[in-house]
């Protein structure tokens, strides 16, 4: 009978609940008084006696010990009543949880062990074992059953072995329950259950009047009896609010279940099994009511033996009473531990929401026993129904819907600015409908649907093979590390998304569906795992990561929200070498160079990475598993020592950009407030494109030629900047293509840079590397210039920059896109120093002396251009060392000496100069305001006599450094050197570096980059001009920044000369 149900009363036994005519004492019919009870033992022990006989025993009487109850025979007994009307309620068995062939059977707090001996005696293979504190079990038991004392509070001395654990009636005696539950999670094998049975002990009514009566002696009575364990902490509320089963999930255990049911006190119900029941269970009240009350209340609270007795003859007669409809109800949580042992916390599991500074659990070794499989039965891959898909997916459902409506806004511009370009790609209408959902999983109860998942993300082997027999899936990772994948699932509901055992191959058609579904499917994953399948820790790097670096990593002495080591005087990494070995070694993974793979990294809600660890102990495998903010800080660590390697550095700075705390807590804010889109919808077309081209793809590797390899290769970056991008786009798929639209890297960036321009993405207009190149004899270059890395500008900000209108743009309709026609301005007459004037005099000066000093040189006194660029900008000198750089910086710097502090200051502010760094450039500089005393720091004899002076210089030669290495150094994809100029107009003084082709220099500034949040781009065409009059045609060549000190927003009232409609060709 579940808890919910309300229990019909017999109309006979109980009368009228409206009469308010007391039941005198002596209740006739079969209802239960104080007298009848007593009256009743002998032919209700009677029954026991035949129920047990039903099971192969007789009854035996014994003395037992009930920690808080009395060890006399009338409460052995009634313990015995209890245990023979439970098996009734369980139809006549004694357990719910669904044991088959068990070996091992535990029985904690046996009791006077009738539990332990029926259950010997009902699988007669199993060895069962009863523990309690007292010795007071019978001396006749079957041989397959024994007694120890033993305190289950005390660490178990068990194996690790059991197939069963059974706990029945222990409320009130255990301090610790978290505790209790751990351990018998720890001794239970692989796939054993654990059974928890407690009875609630407030008495509840199905009489209203009574329910909701507050000072009606059942309130009382559940209340005192909370007091007493509360003062003993060994609670009584074990049984209430879900308790038991939080515990028992928490302690790691799965597929968690909990039966209540309602038992009536005597025999008042009227279904006939609980009618019996009922006068079980008042047999039971009746022999334990005093004993029950006597310790808590007298030994615990202090009451008197008077007060006691008061109470409990109260309490005895309000469940004499019929009327009163009395009943407890009994919790039965029976549960799984996982297949395998090393399962975390169900509760660290399913609270996805992890908070990124609790270093606590961030990293962990883990074991498994062997041998382990290389494939899984054929049976574990479960195929999702569409409501499935949709449930799993439900959460998604608001960002998949703004994609959709983006996407298809996206579209309609891009047909209407270039028809040919749009037929490359369509909208993700119905995306996880369409797509074939399979998931690994070996769940026990094939009617209980998978819930959600976790994804794995690993490189592909050329060495996998699939498995010829049919009923057999190969594994196509490490066996330890797809071990490690499916332990990281938090239930048997969830399973394992990996992409060669979950898409079928040989189906180009799937996979067109599969490849645009992958940001959905990533970005839902619970968790996504790692597995470094080409790392391994040597024994060294294990001692050292679990007896120094993770006790300190995870140190509570360190305050929350810091980090370890990370600003120690001497860097952590250089002074332990093992340290630094094993992270570059993860670093030179080749994980990190694979584009599937950053793509799915960049994806994902929250990373678990996984490396092999050398076999240690013969019968275990081992791998180490760490959490992306361990990767990110081991990288932190890592940054005051060069790269190694190219592959190191691309993949340090993968993790510092990708796992920044600093993007984990804001992402945990996110996912706080229902948000489940990813922070990939915040990056620039531009930049997806080249972090994207940069890393490898291998294509289908079923394809005929390699040509056909590299362009499908191309399709597949371009399918995952779509999905980065979250646009509501993907490539549209064509069978038997020969994809020529993806037959290099140019076309594709061409493609996507209409597309971003479609988007209204203002980065695919300042974009600054090489043009790209176009097959027209005449014009053999396109307006469009390749992305570069530097396209964000200094110190870019975290937020997305906001849409460009498009609205007066117009494209070349041709597939190569020569030319563009869009509103504009052009820079009036520049107003740069000239090379013989007095601050050029006076900058060459400057120059000189500062390299004489030192000044400007790397950490250690070189000259270095790995330093140059930043973070700080002191190292300035790698910029003066070929004669064309060095006339640039000089000439730099002569423009900043005559536009003055106050442009410096609000230009550095504007225009992204490093904030970390900007309050002490703007105090050093403060000298300038009042013009540089270059006599006094002549006349001086030493450095200290013009110290503050060089100090305002050094700001000074910071800040140009910053302005070459952003507009200069990456601006133009050209080896021709441009020159700064000044551009006057009005009250505005602006600064950009270009070459006078034709005259000039030229610089076109296009209306639609007229927003301040844009201020780090190049938005600066530079032109050239290849005919005269009015119908001339402009060329661009390259791009620049426009560095200013106010903002270019109302710049038709600044006096640049407004161009309507140019078409502006490639160089």
């Amino acid at each position: 009978m579940s808890a919910e149900n309300t229990i019909e009363f017999d109309p006979s036994v109980v009368g009228n609940l409206d009469d308010d005519v007391e039941i005198s004492g002596d209740i006739s019919g079969d209802s239960l008084s104080t007298g009848s009870l007593r009256e009743s033992t002998a032919s209700i022990t009677s029954s026991i006696y035949e129920y047990r006989t039903l099971h192969g025993r007789s009854y035996q009487a014994s003395k037992t010990t009930e920690y808080w109850f009395p060890t006399d025979d009338r409460h052995v007994s009634g313990n015995d009543v209890a245990h023979a009307y439970l098996t009734m309620l369980m139809k006549n068995n004694l357990h719910l949880a669904p044991i088959k062939n068990p070996k091992k059977i535990l029985d904690v707090g046996t009791g006077s062990g009738i539990w332990a001996i029926d259950v010997a005696d009902q699988y007669p293979g199993a060895e069962v074992i009863g523990t309690d504190i007292s010795p007071v079990q019978p001396l006749w038991v079957p041989p397959n059953c024994s007694f120890q004392i033993d305190d289950a509070q005390l660490d178990w001395t068990f194996r690790e072995d059991l197939d069963f654990i059974y706990i029945r009636n222990l409320i009130g005696g255990i301090d610790d329950w978290a505790k209790l539950y751990r351990q018998a999670f720890a001794h239970l094998k692989p796939g054993g259950w654990l059974e928890s049975v407690e009875i609630d002990i407030e008495t509840l009514s199905e009489n209203p009047r009574v329910q909701n009566d507050q000072n009606h002696v059942f309130k009382k009575w559940c209340q005192v009896f909370w007091a007493a364990g509360d003062k003993a902490g060994r609670t009584f509320r074990i049984a209430r609010d879900g308790t038991m089963q939080k515990l028992i999930e928490e302690a790691g255990f799965t597929d968690v279940h909990h039966v209540r049911w309602k038992v009536p006190i005597g025999g008042w119900a009227q279904d006939p099994l609980l009618k019996q029941v009922g006068l079980y269970n008042g047999l039971y009240i009746d022999q334990s009511l005093d004993g029950f009350a006597l310790f808590p209340l007298a030994q615990i609270l202090g009451w008197s033996f008077a007060e006691v007795e008061t109470l409990v003859a109260d309490m005895r007669k309000a469940i004499a009473d019929p009327k009163s409809l009395p009943l407890f109800t009994w919790n039965v949580v029976y549960a799984r531990k996982p297949e395998h042992q090393n399962f975390k916390s169900r509760r660290e599991k399913m609270d996805r929401i992890e908070d990124p500074l609790d270093r606590t659990s961030q990293a962990a070794f883990q074991q498994w026993p062997l041998p382990l499989p290389n494939t899984v039965p054929a049976s574990m891959i479960h195929v999702q129904s569409l409501e499935a898909k949709r449930r799993i997916f439900s959460r998604m459902n608001n960002a998949m819907t703004l994609e959709r409506e983006r996407g298809e806004a996206i579209l309609s511009r891009l047909r209407t600015l270039s028809p040919q370009t749009a037929e490359m790609f369509e909208v993700k209408v119905d995306q996880i409908d369409e797509f074939t959902m399979r998931l690994v999983n070996n769940r026990p109860d094939e009617t209980a649907p998978e819930e959600s998942y976790v994804a794995l993300s690993y490189c592909w082997s050329q060495d996998y093979s699939a498995s010829t027999n049919p009923s057999e899936i190969a594994i196509p990772t490490s066996d330890v590390l797809f071990q490690a994948a499916m332990a990281e699932r938090a239930a048997f509901t969830e399973g394992l998304w990996v992409d060669q055992m979950c898409i079928d191959q040989t189906s180009e058609e799937e996979k067109s569906i599969a490849i645009p579904t992958m940001a959905a499917l990533y970005r839902n994953a619970a968790r996504v795992v790692v597995c470094l399948h080409d790392v391994e820790m040597t024994e060294e790097e294990m001692l050292f990561l679990g007896r120094d670096l993770l006790p300190e990593y995870a140190n509570p002495a360190v305050p929350r929200g810091e980090f370890p080591h990370l600003n120690d005087p001497q860097p952590y990494m250089a002074r332990n070498p093992v340290l630094w070995g094993f992270f570059k070694k993860i670093c030179e993974s080749r994980w990190f160079t694979r584009a599937w793979c950053s793509h799915e990294m960049r994806l994902a809600q929250w990373h678990r990475f996984y490396i092999k660890c050398p076999v240690v102990f013969p019968d275990k495998a081992m791998a180490f598993g760490f959490t992306g903010q361990f990767l990110w800080w081991l990288a932190a660590l890592s940054s005051t020592l060069p790269s190694l390697s190219d592959a190191m550095m691309k993949a340090r700075q993968t993790i510092a950009q990708t796992l920044d705390v600093r993007h984990r807590i804001r992402q945990t804010m996110r996912l706080h407030s229902g948000e489940y889109s990813s922070e990939s919808n915040d990056t620039s077309y531009a930049v997806a494109m080249i972090e994207t081209f940069e890393l490898n793809a291998g294509g289908n590797p079923t394809l005929a030629t390699e040509t056909l390899r590299n362009r499908d290769a191309n399709r597949d970056r371009m399918s995952i900047i779509l999905n980065l991008l979250g646009n509501g786009l993907k490539v549209k798929y064509h069978p038997d293509s020969d994809l020529e639209d993806f037959s290099g890297p140019d076309k594709c960036f061409r493609n996507l840079l209409v597309l971003a321009i479609a988007a209204g993405d203002p980065v695919a207009l300042c974009t600054t590397g090489k043009s790209l190149g176009a097959a027209d004899e005449s014009l053999s270059q396109t307006w469009f210039c390749r992305p570069t890395n530097t396209d964000l500008g200094s110190a870019p900000s975290k937020e997305a920059l906001p849409e460009m209108p498009t609205g007066g743009i117009q494209l070349d309709p041709s597939p190569v896109a020569y030319w563009i026609r869009l509103d504009g301005y052009l820079l009036p007459t520049t107003d740069t120093p000239t090379e013989d004037s007095t601050v050029a005099t006076t900058a060459q000066l400057i120059v000189t002396l500062a390299t004489q000093l030192g000044m400007g040189t790397g950490p250690t006194g070189e000259i270095n251009e790995s330093y140059g660029p930043g973070p700080d900008y002191r190292a300035w000198q790698y910029q003066t060392t070929r004669p064309e750089n060095l006339a640039c910086f000089v000439q730099t710097l002569a423009c900043v000496l005559y536009l003055g502090h106050e442009w410096m200051e609000n230009t550095a502010t504007r225009c992204g100069f490093p904030p970390r760094f900007l309050p002490e450039l703007l105090s050093n500089a403060a000298i300038h305001r009042d013009g540089v005393n270059l006599h006094r720091i002549m006349q001086s004899s030493s450095w200290e006599d013009a110290q503050q002076d060089w100090q305002g210089i050094s700001a000074i030669l910071r800040f140009t450094n910053w302005l070459m290495a952003w507009g200069h150094n990456c601006t133009h994809g050209l080896t021709e050197n441009w020159m700064p100029h000044v551009f006057l107009a009005g009250d505005n003084a602006v600064l950009t570096f270009a070459k006078a082709y034709n005259g000039g220099p030229y610089i076109f500034f296009p209306e639609c980059l007229a927003n301040d949040a844009y201020s780090r781009l190049a938005r600066g065409w530079v032109l050239q001009m290849l005919e005269t009059g009015p119908d001339r045609i402009l060329v661009t060549r390259g791009k620049t920044r426009i560095f200013s000190p106010m903002s270019l927003e109302n710049v038709a009232e600044t006096g640049w000369v407004f161009v309507s409609q140019k078409i502006i060709y490639g160089w």
